[in-house]
């Protein structure tokens, strides 16, 4: 069975956060996700989300400067620390407003610097694996000062012609540092959406890499609009999904063509 999430740094976007919550229970979600809910403090988010019955699944990591393009900082050589400031910022945020899931962003890496910036990511991704295992042995009271709860962190290829200086674009490249580190908490974040705009097969590489896939969402080729739109065939995906036995959670990260609640009709020509 399919169940969608509402991913809320896209849907109703004429409307502050807390709102784009409610309008999410309205339309008969109960999951959602963001991207960088940091403005809101996670004890707001925390009770909105409580008093709607809503289920928090992710957030990223902050992309730093977003008026320079950053997109945070796992691969940058030289910004180890303002990845170990940003990690630390989304721990607390995930735990503080219940989110399962942090997606950590590897940032933008020149091409002559991506060899080295994967030994960076790896070293980063590490450290942050390895704080985490402390923290989840020790008292809540300390260091961490935050009730604990297991966090799964998510790593996701973006495409090259939304994003060209992103440090990856392939599946295989996150599969390949997934692999190597051998963590139960790393995992992929599949966006179809991305997949595709990449030139790959999002049903061949589902089909490829579902070991791996942690999180999984979706939107429209080519415009990233409702995903009847455009050619990707979302029936056929979301069978695929069943076939292979994914069953978590299906992220809606998409730009509504218009109204939100009135682009949802596509929920019932697609999902029976």
């Amino acid at each position: 069975m399919i169940r969608l999430a509402a991913n809320l740094s896209f849907l109703w976007p004429d409307r502050p956060l807390v709102e784009r919550i409610r309008a999410a229970r309205k339309a008969g979600f109960r999951a959602v996700e963001f991207q960088f809910p940091y403005e809101v403090p996670s004890a707001v988010i925390k009770a909105e989300l409580a008093a709607n019955h809503l289920i928090a699944l992710g957030i990223n990591t902050p992309p730093g400067r977003a008026n320079v393009g950053e997109l945070g900082f796992g691969a940058v050589e030289g910004r180890e620390d303002d990845f170990e400031r940003s990690i630390d910022e989304a721990i607390a945020y995930a735990r503080g407003c219940g989110a399962a899931a942090i997606h950590v962003m590897a940032g933008n890496v020149e091409t002559r610097r991506r060899p080295a910036g994967r030994d960076v990511f790896v070293q980063n991704l590490r450290y942050t694996l390895e704080k985490m295992n402390i923290c989840d042995k020790r008292s809540s009271s300390k260091p961490c000062g935050i009730e604990r709860q297991k966090l799964t962190f998510l790593l996701e290829p973006l495409n090259r012609y939304d994003h060209p200086m992103y440090f990856y674009s392939s599946v295989a490249e996150v599969a390949e540092i997934i692999d190597e580190i051998a963590a139960p908490q790393l995992r992929l974040q599949f966006d179809v959406y991305h997949v595709a705009r990449g030139g790959a097969d999002p049903i061949e590489q589902l089909c490829r890499y579902y070991s791996c896939i942690g999180h999984v969402q979706i939107a429209g080729l080519s415009a990233r609009n409702e995903p009847d739109t455009g050619w990707l065939d979302y029936r056929r995906i979301f069978a695929v999904l069943e076939e292979i036995g994914y069953e978590g959670w299906v992220g809606c990260e998409y730009r509504p063509v218009g109204d939100t609640d009135v682009g949802l009709s596509w929920i019932s020509r697609l999902i029976s």
